[in-house]
């Protein structure tokens, strides 16, 4: 059962992941919203970086999560991420700004938007498989998290995977605004296809 939900939260965040780094800028777009609306606007002049990380991130620990051995990092960090989207999503529902609330989460980019209903709604559901993922997982491995930090950091396969998983984010940052449409996307079909690979092999492979 936690084997389903490591990869189901994996595929999820990969998904994810891919469909806003198709047009990072335009998911900055959405950030510059919900910090201009319920954060600090300090960090409004950051809002395209802000963007390109969390497309990485959320690849980087997609895949990661297809392998069992990172359990205990990938656990934390997606109980950590839904924990913060369930609340990002429930203030715009629950307690909108004076502007009313914010239609697209942005969560899956431009290909598919969710009324801010169905954005909680959706957060929620995550953040259950979540915390299931953490009851349900290898509780040994978490409770010795300081020696798979260890592992974690020493690890090669880690700095690959981090690689990958930031290029699509990366690619749409330095070459959306910079190539022609259809150049563009052709160059991140194609980008998508080898990180598509290489989630293959880490699956095929994984230990």
């Amino acid at each position: 059962m936690s084997t389903a939900l490591r990869i189901t939260l994996g595929v999820c965040f990969i998904l994810s992941g891919v469909m806003k780094a198709v047009n990072v800028y335009s998911f900055a777009q959405e950030i510059r919203l919900y910090i201009e609306a319920y954060m600090d606007t300090y960090f409004v002049q950051w809002t395209v970086e802000i963007a390109v990380a969390i497309c990485a991130v959320e690849m980087i620990t997609g895949m990661l999560a297809l392998r069992k051995r990172y359990e205990p990092i990938v656990t934390m960090v997606f109980l950590a991420l839904m924990s913060f989207f369930v609340w990002l999503t429930g203030i715009n529902l629950f307690y909108p700004s004076l502007m009313g609330s914010i239609e697209s989460c942005g969560c899956f980019g431009e290909l598919i938007h969710f009324s801010p209903l169905a954005s909680f709604v959706k957060s929620v559901v995550l953040w259950l498989l979540s915390v299931g993922y953490l009851v349900l997982g290898d509780r040994s491995l978490v409770m010795g998290v300081s020696g798979v930090i260890k592992r974690f950091v020493s690890d090669w396969n880690v700095y690959v995977t981090c690689c990958v998983g930031a290029l699509p984010a990366m690619y749409s940052y330095l070459c959306f605004e910079n190539m022609e449409h259809g150049v563009y996307l052709a160059g991140y079909i194609s980008l998508c296809i080898c990180v598509l690979i290489s989630v293959v092999f880490a699956y095929v492979y994984r230990k």
